[in-house]
């Protein structure tokens, strides 16, 4: 369901809410944001051992890494 409403009429919206229901929603958005987080994080850890096991990356040290990011 895509809306693509501006978001001052989103907040406005919100403002006709009950406290009850706007704390809901807050609620309900920041599980949103979370789900969605966790969903990236998962992706890119999967999508990391799939290049590692293809031999797309080794396997390095703390130290290796620092000096590659001040090169």
């Amino acid at each position: 369901m895509s809306l693509n409403l501006p978001f001052q009429q989103v907040l406005e919206a919100a403002d006709h809410l009950s406290k009850d229901e706007q704390k809901k929603l807050i609620l309900m958005l920041k599980q949103k944001l979370a789900q969605e987080s966790e969903d990236a994080i998962s992706q890119d850890q999967q999508r990391s051992r799939e290049e590692f096991a293809s031999g797309l990356c080794q396997p390095t040290t703390p130290e290796q890494l620092t000096r590659e990011l001040f090169e």
